[in-house]
């Protein structure tokens, strides 16, 4: 189907901003405003409360305003990584993941090992991707895939069926 971190701020936004390679703000990534009430499929306001939600995307404005979004339905953001090697070290040592949000290419690499591994862990993964689904290959071909540029307040409450 086609839909169209914890991150420690507390090191600074200095230090935050520097783990990410920045990118211009993209015309249509406002302010994410994620409304719940009057969706079917969302019973509360806070549908995520208490899921651990894997973030893996390197551009800064977009890990950013997914994380908003994430936080404003309730979920504990494990990320954004900006790469997927950080984000396999919090498997071994971290929460358990409850769904990932994975951007396809991140830092000219395929984020498909990572995807894997969740998969070994019955973790529901979420592609995140300007490329066409093709690019998933067959392995990939069941996964959820969120074309870029994103709508995240379509696409976010879409998450809560994921993790039912």
């Amino acid at each position: 189907m086609v839909v169209p971190g914890v991150v420690d701020k507390g090191q600074g936004e200095a230090a935050f901003l520097n783990s990410f390679k920045l990118f211009r703000h993209r015309a249509g990534l406002g302010r994410v405003q994620v409304t719940v009430t009057g969706n079917s499929l969302v019973r509360s306001n806070r549908p995520l409360a208490g899921r651990h939600v894997l973030v893996v995307e390197d551009e800064y404005f977009i890990a950013d305003e997914i994380r908003e979004g994430l936080v404003a339905l309730g979920a504990e953001v494990v990320g954004p990584f900006p790469d997927f090697r950080a984000a396999a070290a919090i498997l071994r040592n971290g929460p358990p993941i409850d769904v990932a949000l994975l951007d396809v290419n991140v830092r000219s690499e395929m984020v498909f090992p990572l995807a894997r591994a969740l998969r070994l862990r019955d973790v529901p993964v979420v592609f995140t991707t300007g490329y066409d689904k093709d690019v998933l290959g067959a392995e990939f071909q069941d996964v959820v895939l969120w074309q870029k540029p994103l709508n995240l307040a379509i696409a976010l409450p879409s998450l809560v069926n994921l993790v039912r």
